[in-house]
């Protein structure tokens, strides 16, 4: 496993003649990579770092599996700030998709996009709850080590080079209620070439739920109304609005939208 951080990437890319473009556009910020690009409000975050990961040994026995090779963009709260996971604040994973067929439990989430995007599938059923978590789970890479326990807020987005669906979810390894700090908001979708398959991910925080738990809470009691809660929690969320989550989902949503691969991109 190797990573490659902007500071190589860009010395390599100088050798080439290349260098990522990053633009002020009004009051967006537009960050130029190969023949991808996308547009962010920099009122989200304040920095964004490349980094090309190379890929795992497709038979390593590693937490949710082997994760093939891709190019992330990780978002930093500021300039001066590190990023070290897609996971702290949130950012964006291309993989090519020829790369990814040696990773066999990638194959049913790509897969699951074109399905989604046919507009044949019922959207309303992925936000109920059922005992056995992953009878509705949407496809979200990387693969987690953890069971998706709800999805809230779902909806496609099709555009003339990128297509997908965005939701809001939770993993869970054990059943505990959450906290206001958890909750992910995720774009999984596809270039219309098929030749991408683009992850975004962003951690949420909401005042919606608490940022812990009691010292007298009654776990016994939670666990015999865990499937309600779960609803509760989908309605909650569902029925909030996008100012009530930090970054704001619509200029979450806006970035999503802004996703673009260039002609270059099917060649």
């Amino acid at each position: 496993m190797k990573l490659r951080w902007m500071v190589v990437l860009v010395a390599a890319l100088l050798l080439m003649g290349v260098l990522p473009a990053v633009a002020q556009d009004d009051v967006l910020v537009t960050f130029t990579y190969g023949d991808f690009s996308f547009s962010y409000d920099p009122a989200i975050m304040g920095d964004v770092q490349a980094v090309e990961f190379e890929g795992d040994d497709p038979s390593a026995q590693l937490p949710g599996g082997a994760d093939a090779p891709y190019i992330e963009f990780l978002f930093t709260n500021d300039e001066n700030t590190t990023a070290q996971s897609l996971f702290d604040v949130g950012g964006i994973r291309l993989y090519r998709v020829e790369d990814t067929a040696p990773y066999i439990y990638m194959t049913p989430h790509i897969n699951a996009i074109n399905t989604l995007m046919s507009g044949r599938v019922a959207l309303e059923q992925f936000m109920q709850t059922n005992p056995d978590a992953n009878t509705y789970a949407l496809p979200f890479l990387p693969i987690m080590p953890a069971a998706q326990v709800i999805r809230a807020r779902v909806g496609l987005l099709n555009l003339d080079t990128v297509g997908g669906i965005s939701y809001l979810t939770a993993y869970r390894q054990e059943a505990s209620p959450f906290t206001g700090d958890e909750f992910l908001y995720t774009f999984q979708g596809l270039s219309t070439d098929n030749q991408y398959y683009v992850s975004a991910v962003f951690r949420l925080n909401t005042e919606l739920f608490p940022t812990e738990l009691p010292a007298d809470f009654d776990m016994d009691a939670f666990i015999e109304g865990l499937q309600d809660y779960f609803a509760q929690s989908i309605d909650t969320l569902n029925a909030a609005t996008p100012d009530q989550f930090t970054p704001d989902l619509d200029m979450l949503d806006a970035l999503f939208a802004s996703f673009t691969f260039s002609a270059a991109a099917a060649n």
